[in-house]
């Protein structure tokens, strides 16, 4: 659903699936045995990922997980205030005060590749907190000041909010120049830096003190996405330890 663009109607419709490729994905499993090919939607190692993460947080193991427990992904990467607009009905069809696999799934994608559409709409979501299908200074400013709390307990220093604020209107050149429309974020590739900024206090300094990530290919020479990139750097590090605790067995 979350390819799709699905996720917020809840279902895939007939015409959904005859704009997309799915139903020729699903016929192309019959004429390739190695599910993990098809990285869009089948992949048992892109399942295997998630599920390790939300057992990570789920330190009682019961299946669902509070805004506590997620205070523990990333070692708290996330603030509060973001946190309690993921468990809001912005991103969710419930009022329940946990998540489910489904829900975590669905933010573990929007917050690992915030180039996706579906990822831009869900984080857009999350920050227009007046709903009103902008995301005003008085929004980012809100968002950005406990990223930059965070920050100072870490004794790092940072930007004001009015250069941080300046530096996103520069780079993704919003229509009306004042607030961002989904549409402003869906045309700029930098949008993921507005996000990291409002949204990962950790992901936001990476951003600010590296020149980027390189671009990695797979063995057709096809550019991975970052959410293919994170998956397949989280397989191989799961695999690795489970190898050295059976040579350690």
């Amino acid at each position: 659903m979350w390819n799709l663009g699905c996720v917020w109607k809840g279902k895939i419709t007939s015409d959904c699936l005859r704009k997309s490729d799915f139903l020729e994905r699903i016929r192309q499993l019959q004429e390739d045995f190695d599910i993990n090919r098809d990285v869009r939607y089948f992949s048992y190692e892109h399942f295997y990922v998630i599920y390790c993460k939300f057992w990570e947080v789920d330190t009682n193991h019961d299946q669902i997980v509070n805004k506590a427990d997620m205070r523990n992904h990333k070692d708290g990467a996330i603030t509060d205030l973001v946190l309690s607009r993921i468990f809001s009905r912005a991103v969710r069809a419930t009022k329940k005060d946990t998540m489910d696999l489904t829900d975590f799934t669905n933010f573990l994608l929007a917050e690992e590749d915030k180039t996706h559409p579906t990822s831009l709409e869900y984080w857009f979501r999350v920050l227009d907190e007046d709903g009103d299908g902008l995301i005003s200074m008085y929004e980012m400013e809100r968002f950005h000041q406990p990223v930059i709390q965070k920050l100072t307990d870490e004794g790092i220093d940072s930007m004001s909010f009015k250069d941080v604020a300046c530096q996103m209107f520069d780079m993704i050149c919003p229509v009306n120049g004042t607030s961002f429309q989904l549409s402003d974020l869906k045309k700029s590739p930098l949008s993921v830096r507005l996000l990291n900024a409002l949204v990962n206090w950790r992901k936001f300094y990476t951003q600010e003190v590296t020149e980027g990530s390189e671009r990695v290919l797979d063995e057709t020479g096809r550019e991975l996405s970052d959410w293919e990139r994170f998956c397949s750097e989280e397989y191989e590090t799961m695999m690795e330890n489970e190898e050295e605790v059976d040579e350690k067995l």
